[in-house]
């Protein structure tokens, strides 16, 4: 019997791969006899409607491209950060980062103000501000030595220790009839130098341009450390020091290399250095000898020559604007912090909210009437926080969607087992109705911290993303185990409030 049944099913299907076969063979017959139909139609129309026609059918078939596209991978809205980085903008969100933060405004917001301060000290007078920004020990010292000589006085004389620019050291003089302020910043590598690097960074963008130094090839942190930089359209010079060291053919592939991963003009150079040679003597004796390379620093020269014969109007207005964009940037960071722990605040009442509501709660049907009005206060106020205009009906819509993604989650079996439990008089009462409010608290605080995160990632309700966090927070029981103490305990004190009200 299962042998014959086993082949009846292979026959079947068998039929079901002809039948399928003929229909696809009858389809493309139908496909190829329209298409020429189509093209002998087309070429008894006369060049012109034939022309047209052809070019309606691209501007269809091209649309129809792009809409699919746009459905598949919808824009992400661009942030216009234009008008958050003008000075009155700034000067306003740092009095209402003040305000919101107490009498004492938080240490970055000082650190802006600051800032802005050094912003209009050096927009006032005719200093060209130049920062010599690199890794460790890649010979900056050395060819600010070379390119200023004595210019710069004894604080720029070259150290063979790694790290011996610790700190920011700024030399006003007078190059070439030029004034000019050069900056040696600490080398961003050096051990235990995360600080140092922070002032390294920032001094970069104070100036109008930046020479990067290195001594090799591109690593991966000095790749990212230009990228970064080139983000405030920076005026920058890439540098390849010790040239000396490497052969001709190994110094021009170093440079091709480096100006297709910077698209910058690198200028190679040689801060020249003393190095020590073995000198055998006819009478067979060995001595070493201290020879004084020549240095090469006149591709720089030219560079810098060519910069300060520019108008200083014009890199002032880039440097202003590099650094209103890095305070601006300084700002979003504790406005975000700010916004989230706020955001916290929001949800935390919610989860609350429900947790009581759901133990206050008498009449059957009652608790969902509640636990609905309170959903949509905790959305709304956590749209006017982030600025997010959104209409009632899109918030009802996504209680409804999130609903759907209940029946699965640990949550909605606490519920129903509450349900049950409230079935029973006394201790089955009480510990039905602490389930159901520990579900109701569960639910809320995925989807407010769901609603808060896709709204702080893209300013906007995105639905999807709401949903599929709210998910992931719902089936992860670590979380469920962590916060159901603290809604059991909320639910403890309703409970006991509401006994001694009774009373």
């Amino acid at each position: 019997m299962p042998v014959i049944k086993r082949k009846s099913l292979r026959r079947i299907y068998a039929l079901l791969v002809a039948l399928a076969g003929l229909g696809m063979l009858f389809t493309l017959l139908q496909v190829a006899g329209a298409s020429a139909s189509f093209w002998d139609q087309l070429d008894s129309l006369p060049l012109p409607m034939r022309l047209l026609l052809m070019s309606g059918i691209f501007a269809v078939v091209l649309l129809t491209g792009v809409l699919m596209m746009r459905a598949l991978n919808p824009p992400v809205k661009p942030v216009r950060r234009t008008e958050s980085e003008s000075r009155p903008v700034i000067e306003a969100r740092i009095v209402a980062l003040g305000e919101a933060g107490g009498l004492q405004a938080p240490m970055p917001v000082q650190q802006v103000v600051q800032e802005l301060a050094m912003l209009d000290q050096r927009a006032t007078g005719t200093l060209r501000y130049i920062a010599v920004f690199g890794d460790v020990s890649a010979g900056k010292s050395s060819l600010l030595n070379t390119l200023f000589g004595a210019l710069l006085g004894a604080a720029a004389r070259a150290d063979v220790r790694a790290g011996t620019t610790r700190e920011v050291s700024v030399h006003e003089l007078v190059w070439h009839g030029q004034p000019l302020a050069v900056a040696d910043v600490p080398g961003v590598n050096e051990r235990d130098g995360v600080t140092r690097a922070v002032h390294a960074r920032e001094e970069a963008l104070r100036c109008h341009l930046v020479l990067y130094v290195l001594d090799a090839d591109l690593t991966r942190s000095q790749l990212e450390e230009l990228t970064w930089l080139k983000q405030f359209d920076k005026p920058m010079l890439v540098i390849l020091s010790k040239i000396d060291r490497y052969a001709e053919a190994e110094r021009q592939l170093l440079l091709r290399s480096i100006r297709q991963r910077t698209r910058l003009q690198v200028l190679p150079v040689s801060a020249g250095h003393v190095s020590e040679v073995e000198v055998v003597h006819p009478d067979g004796r060995v001595e070493r000898q201290q020879r004084q390379r020549k240095p090469d620093v006149e591709t720089v020269v030219a560079a810098l020559k060519l910069f300060l014969a520019e108008q200083r109007a014009p890199a002032e207005a880039r440097r202003v604007k590099a650094v209103l964009r890095s305070v601006d940037l300084k700002l979003e960071a504790v406005e975000k912090q700010q916004r989230a722990a706020a955001a916290e605040r929001v949800v935390q009442n919610g989860s609350r909210n429900a947790v009581i509501g759901a133990m206050a709660s008498v009449a059957p049907g009652s608790d969902l009437v509640i636990q609905s009005v309170l959903a949509m206060k905790m959305l709304r106020e956590l749209a006017a926080l982030y600025g997010v205009p959104v209409r009632d009906v899109d918030l009802e819509r996504l209680l409804k969607l999130a609903g759907g993604k209940l029946r699965a989650s640990s949550s909605i079996l606490l519920a129903l087992a509450g349900n049950v439990l409230k079935a029973f008089p006394g201790l089955g009462t009480v510990g039905g109705g602490l389930l159901h409010a520990v579900a109701y608290g569960m639910v809320f605080h995925s989807l407010g911290h769901a609603v808060s995160e896709a709204m702080a990632q893209r300013r906007d309700l995105d639905r999807d993303q709401v949903l599929d966090g709210f998910a992931r927070r719902l089936s992860d029981r670590d979380l469920l185990l962590r916060l159901a103490p603290q809604f059991l305990q909320w639910a403890i004190k309703r409970t006991a409030s509401t006994e001694r009200v009774s009373d």
